[in-house]
């Protein structure tokens, strides 16, 4: 029986090429890992549901594109809960293995953070300082009231200061904006320039917002220390470095999250200053914005708060203020 290997190829059927072969005391290799097991997760809105198998390194961003197709609510509308009510807060990139132990979800529409804005309409930023009783400098905008017009392309844009308020009259139509500087030692000064833009139509466009991402930094407190020491009228940071947060040492007491209203992100233009943030109740209301570079030299801060009253303006009321 002549059974014949060459060298330097596999080893033949019923050879062995350990060098333990046939020895009790050869080492046990280990046991290869069986591949992860694919998990089932049952999602359901109000109107269908869907099963999906799911590998656990899929990320939370790959399983709001499949919850789309299956149910046909968009990735950035979804609001996931589980069966006790809890809302599940994931990032994109987070993996299914956050979700362990979680076999049925239910998947809502959470819809625009913001309700659009109404053809004519009335807004009105007052600072909370104003509620605090904390001092400001008289350059320093206190309120801005901005009645608009959208079907006939007008706005109004009044920002009042502690003695004399500017007025701003847009009229989109005709391309042009007539600004009333006013100062209260000096008098009014009126100018016109053309518009090459339409800063209304900006303004409605742009009026939504974002729901934050779980790791996001919250502006508005939820659990507010109690306020101690007094309001500050002088900026803490040197210079005119940006600020990432409120400094909620410079008026004690305000930032602080109301019941029943979400924080959302936004990116909007109010007399030259951005709104990057806001708080909306839960049928679409803004109440609260944080207004970024109202810094004026080394007074006041960057990011202020604002309380926000808007309503729709009535076909007989006039854009323009009655209060002059």
């Amino acid at each position: 029986d002549h059974h014949v290997c060459e060298k330097n190829v596999l080893p033949c059927r019923g050879m062995s090429s350990s060098p333990y072969a046939g020895d009790a005391t050869a080492p046990v290799a280990p046991a290869v890992a069986s591949a992860e097991v694919d998990t089932t997760l049952e999602v359901q809105s109000l109107a269908t549901a869907a099963t999906l198998t799911l590998a656990p390194q899929t990320t939370a961003g790959a399983l709001r594109q499949r919850i789309a197709e299956q149910l046909g609510i968009s990735a950035e509308h979804q609001v996931w809960q589980v069966s006790d009510g809890q809302r599940l807060n994931l990032q994109d990139s987070e993996t299914l293995e956050a979700l362990e132990g979680v076999t049925q979800m239910t998947v809502l529409h959470a819809g625009e953070p913001l309700k659009p804005l109404p053809k004519r309409f009335d807004i009105r930023l007052t600072s909370v300082r104003e509620r605090f009783r904390t001092g400001y400098s008289s350059a320093f905008t206190i309120q801005y009231r901005l009645r608009a017009d959208a079907e006939k392309g007008e706005m109004v844009l009044e920002p009042w200061r502690k003695n004399d308020h500017d007025t701003l009259l847009y009229n989109i139509r005709e391309k042009n904006l007539k600004h009333l500087k006013s100062h209260w030692m000096a008098g009014t000064q009126e100018t016109n320039e053309a518009l090459d833009w339409d800063p209304l139509a900006d303004l409605v466009s742009r009026w939504r917002g974002r729901y934050l991402e779980p790791s996001a930094t919250r502006f508005w407190k939820a659990s507010p220390d109690p306020p101690e020491g007094e309001p500050r009228l002088f900026s803490a940071v040197k210079g005119m470095k940006p600020q990432t947060v409120p400094d909620y040492a410079a008026v004690p007491g305000w930032f602080v999250a109301l019941e029943d209203c979400e924080e959302i992100e936004t990116d909007l233009e109010i007399g030259g200053k951005k709104i990057q943030r806001m708080m909306v109740t839960q049928d679409g209301k803004p109440v609260r914005i944080a207004m970024s570079q109202c810094r004026i030299g080394p007074l006041h801060e960057d990011i202020e708060e604002y309380e926000v009253e808007l309503r729709e303006l009535a076909a007989d009321e006039k854009l323009e203020s009655d209060e002059f």
